[in-house]
């Protein structure tokens, strides 16, 4: 072959390599999406995941991310639903990957133009064809797709106190904040008017009191194990005392608990040891996420979640 087609061919081999490995990127990438940008768990603190030259101005340790109304979720279409979702995880572009897909691990069994159960169907009519009265109480989750644990009611109650109440009585998310390598997160719920409305209105003191971890949100990121540091626990007591990292159970799906025909879609299950009670305020506590299960209930978390409640 002479050299100057050796040449030539050589070159359109290297283009076609160089083509070839970035679209095998771009594949991976995609893979990868259900995944937040969040940095590996040994960076150090205060590092920011891009490595910024000396011309790029200094980043702050934590970022404050907005916390979206509850909305109404019932009879939409899991594509709206996922759509919504998409653009709160877009909101944050520090964290949010090229293509998020919510995983099926998590969401595959919600079903499409379902009822949900309503904030007010919870407080108030509980497991009757009205318990999806109100904004969907899951939104306070699903339209916050940073807020990896929350707090959720342990049980819903059927009173004869008429909705719609314009107190503030449900366990209310108000502040979320990030650090900016993702090596801890912090939210801070008021539980101050959720007290105050269960003593004046005779609601049972055990069941309002106790609350469920729901980290399906968590789980959507790509954690796996969860365990309640029982060291950081303030005016907060464990239905089952922490014997080590559980795994992440939750998902959402179309159940028949809560009374409505056909079914709500609402979170599953009920994992005893991610249940608290609430005994006073102001309340802490932080939970420890791996992506996979820690060799030792003391190794170094992939991250911390803390619940600040006042």
């Amino acid at each position: 072959m002479p050299v100057k087609n050796r040449t030539a061919f050589l070159i359109l081999l290297a283009l076609f390599a160089a083509g070839l490995w970035a679209i095998m990127m771009s594949v991976a990438q995609y893979r990868r999406a259900p995944l937040f940008n969040i940095p590996p768990a040994n960076r150090a603190p205060g590092v920011p995941q891009a490595v910024a030259d000396q011309r790029s101005p200094i980043l702050v340790e934590e970022i404050d991310i907005p916390i979206h109304p509850m909305i109404e979720l019932d009879f939409k279409t899991r594509e709206h639903i996922f759509e919504l979702r998409q653009r709160e995880v877009e909101r944050v572009p520090e964290f949010a990957p090229l293509h998020y897909v919510p995983t099926p691990e998590v969401f595959g069994q919600m079903e499409s133009e379902r009822a949900w159960w309503g904030i007010e169907g919870l407080y108030f009519r509980a497991q009757t064809e009205q318990s999806n009265l109100g904004v969907s109480e899951q939104s306070r989750l699903i339209m916050n797709p940073y807020l990896l644990v929350g707090l959720r009611e342990w049980h819903g109650f059927n009173t004869n106190l008429a909705p719609a109440i314009s107190e503030i009585y449900y366990a209310n998310a108000v502040q979320l904040r990030w650090r900016r390598d993702a090596s801890q997160a912090w939210v801070r719920y008021d539980l101050a008017n959720h007290f105050s409305f269960i003593k004046s209105h005779n609601f049972p003191e055990e069941e309002a009191r106790t609350f469920i971890l729901l980290a399906y949100n968590a789980r959507d990121v790509g954690y796996e194990f969860i365990q309640v540091d029982s060291g950081s626990l303030q005016n907060v007591t464990q239905t089952v005392p922490s014997g080590g990292p559980v795994p992440i159970l939750a998902f959402i799906h179309n159940g028949q608990s809560c009374g409505y025909p056909g079914g709500c879609n609402n979170a599953s299950p009920d994992q005893p040891e991610l249940r608290v009670r609430i005994n006073a305020l102001p309340a802490h506590l932080a939970v420890k996420l791996w992506r996979q299960r820690p060799d030792l209930p003391t190794s170094p978390a992939d991250m911390l979640f803390d619940i600040e409640m006042n």
